[in-house]
């Protein structure tokens, strides 16, 4: 494991608060997740809480999958939810 853990970016914050959205709405615990998923439940608490390193893109996709998300549609979604500077810096070109 890194010394330092990987910073979270705006980006995998709006990921996860969308996932936990998501979570919420089909009413899935942490244990039940990790059993779907194959993720840790300690790992799915920290994801949840913004702690430790960010997410993985196989951590991601395992979540999209297990709530009837195609990772495509979902990363793209997310992505046009985020408002960072470098987007903003990004479309202003």
């Amino acid at each position: 494991m890194a010394k330092t853990p990987r910073a979270w970016s705006p980006l995998d914050k709006t990921a996860f608060t969308k996932l936990a959205e998501l979570r919420a709405s089909h009413d899935i615990s942490l244990r039940a997740l990790s059993e779907r998923t194959g993720i840790s439940k300690t790992r799915l608490t920290a994801l949840f809480h913004f702690e430790m390193g960010s997410p993985t893109l196989n951590e991601v996709t395992r979540l999209c999958r297990i709530f009837g998300m195609q990772p495509s549609e979902f990363l793209h979604a997310i992505e046009n939810e985020d408002d960072t500077p470098e987007k903003r810096t990004k479309e202003e070109r």
